[in-house]
């Protein structure tokens, strides 16, 4: 199950969001968020993906995450995690934060609502900007790779064929 994918879908039908990116930040001081929404009205969401109730208790522990985050990125805060580990870590939530999982068809529930940060700062033009190249680049790298790989298989086809010999019909190549 990926839930990165899930956790890009709710962005996108979800909640509307016009930018989505994954491990990508236009403030690069704040970290490198999992998921990243941006809202039309320049507004971030933030998904935060946690597999296992340690990984959640390591992520209190980042500076940013305690002290300059709060007042300064996201409208709003999620932590995506698998159904299994919802009920260790509701208990754990902190105020700032909401609660979604997943199921098996990798459709995304909402726990808990994440509650509206007014304090959060609006993307500038500059920093949409900035997220634009990144999406871009991103996706130049993906195409890079694939189209590498798609060279790599057509010259190692070229290269590999199989002799079959039959006494009948002499040397065929497959």
């Amino acid at each position: 199950m990926r839930l990165e994918l899930a956790a890009m879908r709710w962005l996108w039908l979800g909640k509307g969001c016009h930018y989505i990116l994954e491990q990508r930040s236009p403030r690069w001081h704040l970290g490198a968020p999992d998921i990243l929404g941006v809202t039309k009205c320049r507004h971030l969401i933030e998904i935060e993906i946690k597999r296992s109730v340690s990984d959640f208790k390591a992520d209190d522990k980042k500076y940013y995450r305690r002290e300059l985050y709060i007042n300064k990125m996201a409208r709003q805060f999620y932590y995506l995690t698998p159904p299994e580990i919802v009920g260790k870590i509701k208990p754990l939530l902190p105020p700032w934060a909401g609660l979604m999982s997943t199921n098996e068809a990798e459709l995304v529930y909402v726990e808990q609502e994440a509650p509206v940060n007014k304090a959060a700062t609006r993307l500038t033009i500059k920093e949409c900007v900035k997220l634009s190249r990144c999406m871009v680049n991103h996706l130049m790298s993906y195409v890079i790779a694939l189209e590498n790989n798609h060279q790599k298989f057509l010259r190692r086809d070229d290269q590999a064929f199989i002799e079959l010999e039959d006494a009948n019909a002499g040397t065929w190549q497959i």
